[in-house]
């Protein structure tokens, strides 16, 4: 195969080397044959004129850019003509002979080369500026489809908070005029605002569970009230001041976000090596400046949360607060009677 390739390119090295020697030897022709047709005409004037030259630079400096013309138009008429045999398959047309022929005809030579190599670069050029332009264009699309999506999801969230706002001021206002004087709608009120509040959070709402804690007379936090949470592990929990998640969060006084709880020293694993939730969202349930208790959303996923989802779920903590207040003064009122 080698030994083939090799024999290939020593007759074509031949039959070029014959192609661009024949094309010399015409160039010279044609530059002979002109060269005396303007001596016929104009050549003795132009004797006369370099004869009359006294300056002898100059005499030199033309006869130089002759002879710099006349090499340059036989390489430039060599190489046309020797690339023209090459890159056409037709019988060479050779001063009216056009029987004769083309042995010099090579289908892979391009007589082109250079510009179409130029031409190759250009596009080149053209291409990376267009890809560039067609990354930025998807990247400003993805950009695009992402805040769309986000404005969707918090249209959403505002449509079903102003549907929940709307139910749960209903079924307190029945609930309280059906149980006038009486304490056993705010559990049912309590249930009811734990299920709404986990609609309104921005990310996966199918694993969320709630806990709401309220402070008991022992100074401890009790789970008042729950959702998806497990009725053994609600009767359970119980902390001090400080203590735990839900007790910093009473310490404190403010809301806190936590994404990951394996990152938090508050929490532990359970028995079998897992935590019961990964990331978890915590408020103050406040009537005044007085906290009565803490509400704590759980996640089953790691960064279930946003920040967003603390200003959502305001209104549920007031609601709660108000629930509880209503329950701490209906006691106080029996303990009057």
């Amino acid at each position: 195969m080698n030994a083939n390739d090799d024999v290939r390119k020593s007759k074509r090295f031949w039959i070029n080397f014959a192609c661009y020697s024949l094309a010399l030897l015409l160039t010279l022709f044609i530059i002979f044959a002109l060269y005396n047709l303007i001596n016929v005409f104009v050549g003795q004037a132009i004797t006369d004129k370099l004869k009359a030259l006294e300056d002898q630079s100059l005499h030199k400096m033309i006869i130089s850019i002759g002879t710099i013309g006349f090499l340059y138009l036989l390489v430039h008429g060599t190489t046309v003509q020797g690339n023209l045999w090459r890159s056409r398959e037709h019988d060479i047309n050779l001063f009216g002979l056009n029987s004769i022929p083309n042995y010099f005809y090579d289908k892979s030579f391009d007589k082109n080369g250079h510009h179409l190599k130029k031409k190759i670069k250009e596009l080149s050029n053209q291409l990376e500026k267009a890809n560039a332009l067609l990354k930025r264009s998807d990247m400003q699309r993805n950009k695009l489809e992402s805040n769309i999506k986000d404005l969707r999801s918090n249209l959403s969230v505002f449509i079903r908070h102003h549907q929940n706002t709307s139910r749960i001021m209903g079924s307190m206002s029945f609930l309280l005029e059906e149980n006038s004087g009486k304490k056993v709608y705010v559990d049912e009120m309590l249930k009811n605002v734990l299920s709404e509040s986990v609609t309104v959070l921005t990310k996966d709402q199918s694993d969320k569970s709630v806990a709401l804690f309220e402070i008991k007379e022992d100074q401890k936090l009790h789970i008042r009230e729950y959702f998806r949470i497990g009725a053994r592990s609600a009767r359970s929990r119980r902390f001090k001041k400080g203590e735990g998640f839900a007790g910093s969060i009473w310490e404190k006084g403010f809301a806190e976000m936590v994404q990951d709880v394996s990152q938090d020293k508050r929490f532990n694993k359970k028995q079998n090596g897992r935590y019961s939730f990964l990331s978890i969202m915590g408020m103050p349930i406040k009537v005044g400046d007085t906290i009565i208790g803490v509400l704590c959303i759980q996640s089953e996923n790691i960064e279930g949360f946003s920040e967003d989802d603390l200003l959502a779920i305001e209104f549920y903590v007031n609601v709660c607060a108000t629930l509880l207040l209503y329950d701490k003064i209906y006691l106080l009122t029996k303990e009057g009677d």
